[in-house]
């Protein structure tokens, strides 16, 4: 058997909207509608760079609801710039872009092999030998099932490199719980974003989910990109994260126990920075989440969070802090010496409200405004009905303060 290198890749997405961000810019809008462009062409260069043997692309090109024209004809140019510098591509259509989803006029580069409805064997080339053959199936349509596992089979021939390719196994019947384990054994199994695939911890069998290339939501964290696949002489695939992503996504958590209301700005800025850091070169969209005791005084979170994105938004690599989420607790100061029962009460419901997980702005803006005597000349702090009542009027107050547009949350 051959020692081969290929490169699987799915899930470009391309011309797909990103979603979960609250005001973008109007330059981070323009970068992140231009990332899955980016990355495709990252790939393109990865394969001039790595001249692998071959280039297996298991759907995802783009989302079945556009079927962008514009994505369509940038996929296909892609595509004759990879053949052109001597990489085959072999392309499975996916649930997201079935084949009847595609222009019928698109001219496919030579070079470029398309899969069919059905699994067929394609042997793959190299200096007039065959180094490894491959098992393929697209997905038609979106309105029918894809292939089954039952419909690929295993091949008689021990001597050469066995790749299966397809965006998603569907389950043959509603009693087949995981589909994956009744596909035939081949060395790598190569799927699409759509289909939970898990990685083999026996190297000679290799079923790999790869995409997408390129995080469109917050909750797409972490870098995003393709496989290089190095297989040696006893059919052994040791797959090899490259990221192609030019925009990433993170969440920071930042405690602020024990923080000054000046050190919160400074503070929050290193973390999104050191955040901006580790994202090896990339743009990065991050959300921050604030915990820990924090102090009554804390800013306004939409100011706080205009502060932060005027502090760190640079020309490039830039990071955009899309929100904040004030996860704080606080810890009340005991009442003074001398509180009248109704404070000391009071204290105590505010003091259970902070220690249950309310949010630090309910519990700082009530009891921040806690005179230090009786809350009216008129109340008898020694009437159990009077205390009862203007508890009930805290806790009042303490609803509406958590409705989703006064919580402290953004």
């Amino acid at each position: 058997m051959q020692p081969i290198r290929f490169i699987h890749a799915a899930g470009f997405r391309l011309d797909s909207p990103y979603s979960g961000l609250r005001d973008p810019s109007a330059a981070v809008d323009e970068r992140l509608r231009a990332a899955p462009f980016e990355a495709f062409r990252n790939l393109q260069a990865l394969c001039e760079a790595e001249a692998p043997d071959f280039l297996l692309i298991a759907g995802g090109v783009f989302e079945l609801a556009d079927r962008s024209i514009h994505a369509q004809l940038a996929f296909r140019d892609g595509l004759a710039a990879i053949v052109g510098a001597g990489v085959p591509v072999y392309l499975a259509h996916g649930p997201t872009d079935p084949a009847a989803a595609w222009l019928p006029t698109i001219d496919w580069p030579e070079g470029v092999h398309v899969m069919g409805g059905r699994p067929d064997w394609y042997p793959i080339v190299r200096d007039g030998e065959t180094i490894a053959l491959l098992q393929g199936a697209s997905q038609l349509s979106g309105t029918l099932h894809g292939p089954s596992a039952a419909e690929f089979e295993t091949t008689s021939n021990g001597d050469v490199f066995t790749v299966g390719l397809v965006g998603q196994i569907t389950a043959a019947n509603d009693d087949e719980p995981d589909p994956l384990d009744s596909l035939p054994v081949l060395h790598y199994w190569a799927l699409g974003p759509e289909q939970n695939g898990a990685l083999q911890s026996d190297s000679s069998r290799r079923i790999v989910t790869a995409g997408p290339t390129q995080a469109l939501s917050p909750a797409e964290s972490g870098p995003h990109g393709c496989y290089v696949v190095k297989c040696d002489e006893a059919g052994r695939a040791g797959p090899d994260f490259v990221a192609l992503d030019s925009v990433r996504w993170d969440s920071v958590t930042v405690n602020i126990s024990n923080l000054t209301p000046d050190e919160l700005i400074p503070i929050a800025r290193r973390a999104a920075l050191d955040a901006l850091a580790g994202s090896d070169g990339r743009d990065l969209v991050c959300r921050l989440a604030l915990t820990g005791n924090a102090p009554a005084d804390i800013p306004d979170i939409d100011h706080l969070l205009k502060g932060l994105r005027d502090s760190v938004h640079f020309d490039r690599p830039w990071v955009w802090i899309d929100r904040i989420e004030n996860l704080t607790t606080t810890t009340l100061d005991p009442p003074a010496p001398g509180s009248t029962p109704l404070l000391t009460a009071l204290h105590t419901r505010f003091a259970s409200l902070a220690e249950d997980g309310a949010p630090r702005g309910l519990v700082s803006s009530v009891s921040s405004g806690m005179p230090s005597g009786p809350l009216n000349a008129d109340a008898d702090d020694d009437d159990p009905g009077e205390m009862a009542r203007l508890l009930r009027d805290a806790r009042d107050i303490a609803v509406q303060r958590l409705s989703p547009g006064r919580s402290g949350r953004s």
